[in-house]
């Protein structure tokens, strides 16, 4: 393991307790200068850093056409092409670009803040019925294919929604979050899907789902293909849509090459001609080409973000939106197999409270960086929940709200000693902690951050790097993956993890936590039965999922949040900020339109299809850098 990242956690620490003990103004020039390394100096207003902050601006009046966006890829999508098959996430960010959903999430206008609503896509229209229990669809008339064969611009019907809905039922791995199976899915809320005619779609319920219509829109679910794809194109690695774009070249380990579809039904979108996406692996390539300009669109971490700012002055510079929400906080999860320490829930809570959240706050976003030059930079700490889940996060630092388990969350190493004692392992705990290297920056560090916090407290830690390959199919994946016996693989020892974006915290809670979900990863109150999960939380997120009462669903939330930390199956990344981040102007309208979720400006992260909504806006401006000169 490399020490960089434990020794930042524990000099930022240092300096923070520093100041704390002495008085701001002893350690102030002290502070500044270990921190800002080779930025430009704070002239000691706030107002002087700030002005080198551009706030988001509806440009479309004056959005040109034509043009090529560079974006990138991390990694190949080495799962297929098709988002039927999978929902891993370098397969979903290309279906964004090429496919429909029936829904899609409503987009924001700066400085209007985006909510959970949705509107037709594939769908024109949607009727719910009074006892929530009928869907009805009515399909966008005019949709055509893409131009090529075998669809040859062939109008969109409803045997290509029955097609796509019958993969997706079949083999999708998230499949359990929607279509009802007696032993697979019994949770799940969509029994049959008919069409009464080549336009209309209806989706029979067992019980209402409060997700239910954020699912049909979300970005990992159910996209919809062409019949076509069965047989008469290989889906894998040919695309054949009715979105925005269409798959002009695929080069595996290489890049992706999108046009723009002409027959979009969103006239006169997108505006650039072409997007390359280069697949590079590697952050410093990444941030290397961004820097000389070979990609628009941000990459620089929190802790490059000012640095690359002062080396390119000419870069634009935008705080995000809002807190981050959508996504769980990254977060690490146990493993139970065999002789796993884990099962002892004594274990779990020592490993958490050995983390100084703050300091790690400081060390994976900068944070101090940031404020010591009169940024204002928000920060909230992480439950699962991130803090964008406005009234349904709960504050651990709130412990009057969240009461006795908000401990859990408190850096306290005489307490990780007693539990340790208590437990029978005083001489310590070792365990394999294991990581995914092609995560985005900072994600491959913050592992190092948490091990050098656990190393400190006394834990014996070996970091196990994996290809995103292992990764995603023995260990991310591990306790959802059943086999014959209707029994998971398993692993043992610690797996540090992101997820892609949900579109209600229902949804997220089901998806996590529920022993029912394709995406489950795996809790036991007692250290057995982890295919079973917790029955506490089961029932919790059952009532969660058909409460449409808000204010309740947010009560159940909380509830949820208490019983997690509780029972520490995670120990979340410790805080989230309203960060910075830096792109280049030729980029124009980001974060004029937005979607809910969708906080940090020339990200396409977010709940939806980011692609066919916010940045669905972007034209580039070919007098701005790198292109040329305003």
């Amino acid at each position: 393991m490399s020490n960089y990242w434990a020794n930042t956690l524990h000099a930022r620490i240092g300096r923070r307790r520093a100041l704390a003990a002495t008085g701001a103004g002893a350690l102030a020039a002290g502070l500044l200068a270990a921190c800002s390394g080779d930025d430009e100096p704070s002239s000691g207003s706030g107002n002087t850093s700030n002005s080198r902050v551009t706030q988001p601006a509806d440009t479309t009046s004056r959005a040109k056409v034509g043009g090529v966006l560079k974006g990138f890829q991390t990694t190949d999508a080495f799962q297929g092409l098709d988002p039927l098959t999978t929902n891993h996430g370098d397969t979903v960010l290309q279906a964004a670009l090429v496919y429909g959903r029936m829904l899609k999430f409503t987009v924001a206008k700066y400085p209007e803040v985006a909510i959970q609503s949705v509107e037709g896509d594939v769908a024109q229209s949607y009727e719910l019925s009074p006892d929530k229990l009928t869907l009805t669809f009515k399909l966008r008339q005019g949709l055509k294919w893409d131009s090529r064969a075998p669809t040859s611009s062939r109008l969109l019907d409803a045997e290509d929604i029955l097609y796509s809905w019958n993969k997706f039922a079949n083999v999708h791995p998230a499949s359990s979050d929607l279509a009802y199976d007696s032993q697979r899915a019994p949770a799940a809320p969509i029994t049959s899907v008919s069409s009464p005619d080549k336009s209309t779609i209806v989706f029979k319920l067992n019980k209402p789902d409060t997700s239910l219509l954020p699912l049909l829109a979300t970005w990992d679910h159910l996209w919809i293909l062409p019949k076509e794809a069965d047989g008469g194109f290989n889906s894998k690695t040919e695309m054949r849509g009715t979105g925005p774009w269409m798959l002009e070249k695929y080069e595996p380990s290489a890049s992706f090459t999108f046009r723009k579809n002409p027959d979009y039904y969103v006239k006169g979108l997108p505006y650039p001609d072409v997007i390359e996406r280069p697949i590079m692996p590697e952050y410093a390539t990444r941030l290397a080409q961004f820097i000389a300009g070979n990609v628009y669109m941000s990459v620089p971490s929190s802790n490059d973000v000012l640095q690359t700012k002062n080396d390119v002055p000419e870069l634009v510079m935008m705080q995000d939106i809002a807190f981050p929400s959508t996504t769980s906080s990254y977060h690490c999860s146990f493993g139970y197999e065999g002789d796993s320490p884990f099962k002892d829930v004594r274990i779990r809570r020592a490993l958490s409270m050995s983390v100084d959240r703050e300091g790690m706050t400081d060390a994976i976003t900068n944070r101090d960086r940031f404020t010591s030059q009169g940024f204002d930079v928000p920060s909230k700490r992480n439950t699962i929940l991130l803090p964008g889940w406005d009234g349904y996060w709960l504050d651990p630092t709130n412990e009057q709200e969240f009461g006795p388990n908000a401990k859990y969350f408190n850096y306290d190493l005489k307490e990780v000693k007693a539990m340790l004692s208590a437990a029978g392992r005083s001489d310590g705990v070792s365990f394999n902690f294991y990581t995914n290297p092609a995560f985005p920056q900072p994600g491959p560090q913050v592992p190092e951050v948490f091990a050098g916090a656990f190393l400190a407290a006394g834990f014996k830690v070996n970091m196990v790097p994996l290809s995103p390959n292992e990764w995603f199919t023995g260990y991310y994946n591990a306790y959802s993956a059943k086999d014959a016996t209707g029994k998971a693989k398993g692993y043992t020892g610690l797996l540090h993890l992101g997820e892609r974006p949900f579109p209600t915290v229902a949804s997220l809670m089901y998806g996590y936590w529920h022993k029912d979900s394709g995406l489950y990863k795996g809790v036991t109150p007692d250290g057995l039965n982890v295919d079973r999960g917790d029955p506490a939380l089961n029932s919790l997120i059952e009532k969660m999922r058909v409460e449409f009462d808000e204010e309740k669903s947010k009560a159940l939330a909380k509830d949820i949040q208490r019983l997690l930390a509780g029972q520490t199956y995670h120990i979340p990344n410790a805080g989230s900020i309203k960060g910075y981040n830096v792109f280049w102007p030729a980029l124009a309208n980001v974060g004029a339109f937005s979607i809910f979720g969708g906080n940090a400006p020339a990200s396409t992260s977010g709940p939806g299809a980011t692609w066919q909504e916010g940045a669905l806006h972007w034209w580039i401006d070919d007098t701005k850098a790198p292109l040329g000169r305003s």
